[in-house]
């Protein structure tokens, strides 16, 4: 943070200085250079407003708040290109002005103890702003109260109020004909709706703040940011991909916080295509960037490392998964304390790896915990709850108890209408039609989730009698696999996809009755795995125990070893999968 701030006061003073000479030396008017001194003083001001509050008594949060917050200071290069003279205009009575620069100093000292996590004594300090700007006619100062209001409201209050915040800022800066302030409430606004709303509205009204950056004079390399995140969610990879790598590669000057995040949203589009080698690339460098910028314990590290974590679970490496998830907890309770939101994503994230290592008991005491603190932070009924309660239904399903698994689907689907749960209620028992999951579209770049849905919709059509469907869709979806060659030799890791997208497709080609696919498949599948036991190398070698029935000896060692893994998580369900596979492992 001394660093940062040493930098910060050398760059100040030099474009201070040069604004000066400019005009000793008639290279700009008055009017520019006015403008050039006001957008200095401003940024001063911030300056000075997040100084204060570095003391001594600083406490934890604040502290590990700090780095992220100096960066989030103007930068004095913009003012030696700005023009507009609304984004700083203060009105020219004096009296008003007097107060208007008083409403400005409340908005700062606001402004500093939001970005150092104090929203409480953010809020107590921006209700005296509002208070004095009653008194004055100053849209641009009431649309920037409105709009840190807005993200105030975001974190510790209520989404509605949030939005109308955003709503009542978009109107004040229009009505000063403010472009930067305009375009940063266009910002706050796709954000609101992405994190706490409609993420289709995000991408819906993208194009109204393109237009704000264009009047802004600005690229839009954040709307792209966030509109590509919302894609992924939606499931429009490509898209997502094309927007993500269009703001990565802009010209606009991007904090590293900023170009980290979009680095790590690229790298979750690879992961959920299941590009987990592409996605642990762009993960390490986002996280590497922030640990540069800010620090070997600060708090903002742990998404990064989830995310690092994450893509070694898609490879089957549970242990530097685990030991990932450990350091993203520990970061995130040293900074913010045992029942943060935070700490409920790290507990979530932590029980997801659980499951697929087959320690249910520890995984479900995770999810539990995650949820407790989300309802205490959200609601019981929070969409925010939703995947905690699938994931809830997920683990019991592998206990084998479905029934109170399709009763947690079923809440998680109250929660959230937007989450697609056939899939997973399927593999929980349920009945469902063929059509309930909808075919692969022609220019569909499907998700590892969306592949196993597409896996289960294979057998459907099988059993619906609709079998050119069926080996059509299973051809399909053997398309999207880079194989060795089919001559008997060994796969690399790099040779096949993830093993669970592998693993949906090797199961759809023997859904479909083509077992020499899913014997190909399965098997380069199960050669390139960590020697580590996993519920998908279990999935996998029951699949090509089944795959192999022409062969005793091959189907006996897949059994072998789906014995072996059932051995090694012994809290997984042991039905009559299990006593199939003992009887075939003993031929």
């Amino acid at each position: 943070v001394e660093q940062t701030l040493d930098a910060y006061t050398r760059d100040w003073v030099t474009m201070r200085t040069e604004a000066c000479n400019s005009t000793v030396h008639g290279d700009q008017g008055k009017v520019i250079h006015d403008l050039r001194m006001r957008c200095l003083d401003r940024s001063l001001a911030r300056f000075a407003a997040l100084g204060e509050t570095f003391t001594p008594s600083l406490e934890a949060s604040a502290k590990a708040a700090a780095p992220g917050a100096v960066s989030e200071l103007p930068d004095p290069a913009h003012c030696e290109s700005v023009t507009s003279a609304a984004d700083l205009a203060l009105p020219t009575d004096p009296a008003q002005r007097a107060k208007a620069a008083a409403i400005e100093h409340d908005i700062d000292r606001a402004w500093a103890a939001f970005v150092l996590g104090r929203y409480a004594e953010a809020r107590k300090q921006l209700a005296t702003a509002e208070v004095r700007l009653s008194t004055i006619q100053a849209p641009r100062l009431h649309a920037a109260e409105r709009a840190l209001a807005s993200s105030i409201e975001a974190r510790i209050g209520e989404p509605d109020a949030a939005r109308a915040l955003l709503d009542q800022a978009l109107l004040a800066a229009a009505e000063a004909n403010t472009p930067e302030l305009e375009y940063d409430v266009w910002l706050r606004r796709l954000r609101n709706e992405l994190f706490g709303g409609d993420p289709a509205k995000t991408i819906e009204w993208a194009n109204f703040a393109r237009a704000a950056a264009r009047r802004a004079g600005r690229e839009g390399a954040e709307v792209d940011g966030i509109v590509g995140e919302a894609l992924r969610g939606a499931g429009k990879l490509d898209a997502s991909r094309e927007h993500l790598e269009r703001a990565l590669a802009s010209r606009e000057q991007l904090r590293p916080q900023q170009r980290a995040l979009m680095e790590m949203n690229l790298g979750s589009v690879e992961l959920a295509a299941g590009r987990s080698s592409e996605a642990i690339v762009l993960f390490t460098r986002a996280r590497d960037r922030v640990l540069s910028a800010l620090g070997d314990h600060h708090p903002d590290l742990a998404l990064y490392t989830d995310k690092l974590a994450a893509a070694n679970r898609a490879r089957g490496k549970l242990r530097d998964a685990l030991a990932l998830h450990d350091r993203s907890l520990a970061l995130r309770v040293e900074a913010f304390g045992p029942d943060d939101r935070a700490v409920a994503t790290s507990l979530l994230y932590r029980a997801q790896t659980r499951l697929e290592a087959g320690e249910l008991r520890e995984a479900r005491a995770d999810a539990t915990r995650a949820r407790t603190i989300r309802e205490t932070v959200y609601g019981t009924r929070s969409p925010r709850v939703a995947e905690i309660v699938a994931t809830l239904g997920d683990i019991v399903a592998a206990s084998g108890s479905r029934d109170e698994a399709l009763a947690y689907y079923d809440h998680a689907a109250t929660l959230d209408t937007r989450m697609d749960l056939t899939a997973r209620r399927y593999a929980a028992g349920a009945t469902i039609g063929v059509d309930a999951i909808p075919p692969l579209a022609n220019d569909e770049t499907p998700s590892v989730d969306r592949v196993s849905a597409l896996g289960a919709r294979v057998t459907l059509l099988v059993a619906a009698k609709r079998d050119d469907e069926a080996r059509a869709l299973a051809a399909a979806l053997r398309a999207l696999l880079t194989l060795p060659p089919a001559n008997g030799s060994a796969a690399s890791p790099a040779a096949i996809s993830d093993p669970a997208l592998a693993f949906a497709i090797g199961a759809a080609q023997l859904a479909a009755g083509d077992r020499a696919a899913a014997v190909q498949i399965l098997d380069s599948t199960a050669k390139a795995l960590a020697n580590e036991p996993t519920r998908t190398a279990l999935a996998i070698a029951i699949a090509l125990a089944h795959a192999s029935s022409d062969d005793t000896a091959a189907a006996a060692r897949a059994a072998r070893v789906a014995i072996s893994l059932y051995q090694a998580m012994p809290s997984l369900e042991r039905g009559p999968t299990y006593d199939e596979m003992w009887a075939v492992s003993r031929r």
